[in-house]
């Protein structure tokens, strides 16, 4: 009967593995380091993209970036900076671990005109910025375009944060690592990731930033952004970005537009 009763668990238990299949997807991490093609240096506040899985990231201080949670197979990498040439590399992902990659921007001086440009179409800078002028006359909220960020273009997007009202706060060690690093607070809802806390979400060029933990503030140039756009909460969130929040719009959203290119005179 004993016997029995042990080949029958063994039974079920293998019964369980075929009625109830692994649907686990391999992922990987992309850590890399973007720099100048002339020598070593790093280039910091550059946009690392992987569009067709709508996933970014900007490069710290020291040039270096992550893209986590992608699924294995070849993809395309776009970067971009002002001051640099865009630049295209094709990598393939073999494996569900840590892949490392160096990538080389070509420096490319633009020199920015002390133009007048309060009447300029934001969509000349950016392309992606449709419908920027449209959402800020609609009155939700807050706004900057690119001749008030020309304006500020020596000041730190930390500082310029908390010039428009939006509360910033350092990284405490004990709740994140990396830690240290300034990022924008919501002021409603809980952060699963900082406690007591609420990370602003971060839509980069109208794809939602890819990084572990809060946004890293001292990542992006003032320097380098065409438009701002926040929103305090999912009430005055538009849908669109929304949606690339995956409906995380609670403790506020920062819209970033890199400037990608310059109007002509």
């Amino acid at each position: 009967m004993g016997y029995v009763k042990t080949r029958f668990r063994r039974l079920s238990a293998f019964a369980l593995v075929f009625v109830f299949p692994s649907t686990a997807i391999a992922q990987a991490v992309l850590r890399g380091v973007v720099l100048a093609d002339s020598g070593s240096s790093p280039v910091s506040g550059a946009v690392v993209e992987i569009a067709q899985l709508k996933r970014s990231a900007l490069t710290d201080t020291a040039g270096a970036f992550l893209l986590a949670d992608l699924p294995l197979g070849r993809h395309r990498v776009q970067t971009r900076r002002l001051g640099y040439e865009p630049s295209t590399q094709d990598l393939l992902i073999e494996s569900a671990d840590t892949a490392r990659v160096v990538l080389r921007m070509k420096v490319v001086p633009v020199a920015l005109s002390a133009i007048s440009v309060s009447d300029v179409n934001p969509e000349v800078y950016n392309p992606r910025m449709v419908g920027f002028a449209d959402r800020r006359r609609m009155g939700n909220g807050k706004f900057l375009g690119p001749a008030e960020l020309r304006d500020l273009q020596h000041t730190n997007l930390d500082n310029v944060l908390r010039q428009l009202g939006i509360p910033v706060r350092l990284v405490n060690c004990n709740d994140f690592r990396p830690c240290g690093y300034p990022y924008a607070q919501g002021r409603r809802g809980p952060s699963s990731l900082i406690r007591g806390n609420c990370a602003v979400k971060v839509v980069l060029d109208g794809v939602a930033a890819s990084q572990r933990g809060p946004f890293d503030l001292s990542t992006v140039r003032v320097l380098t952004l065409a438009g701002l756009e926040f929103y305090a909460g999912g009430a005055e969130t538009p849908v669109m970005w929304d949606r690339a929040d995956r409906g995380e719009a609670s403790c506020g959203v920062l819209v970033l537009w890199t400037r990608i290119a310059e109007p002509r005179k």
